[in-house]
């Protein structure tokens, strides 16, 4: 067991691992999602709607020669 939760409980699908988060891995969870949602902003407002359009799109290129 990890102090943030425990992993690698078989799923149906043998591929397929679930985790079983602590209350420090839930805490965790929640302040890298609002860190995420600032830096998403953070760009956003540093490049504009055109550019960070421009941007997913290329990347969704660059995503897609990975087989």
């Amino acid at each position: 067991m990890l102090s943030w939760g425990c992993y690698g409980i078989p799923g149906e699908d043998s591929r397929i691992r679930q985790v079983i988060l602590t209350e420090l891995g839930k805490e965790a969870v929640t302040k890298g999602w609002a860190l995420w949602g600032k830096a998403q902003a953070s760009l956003q407002e540093y490049l504009g709607e055109e550019d960070l359009a421009t941007l997913v799109l290329l990347l969704s290129k660059l995503e897609a020669l990975v087989p």
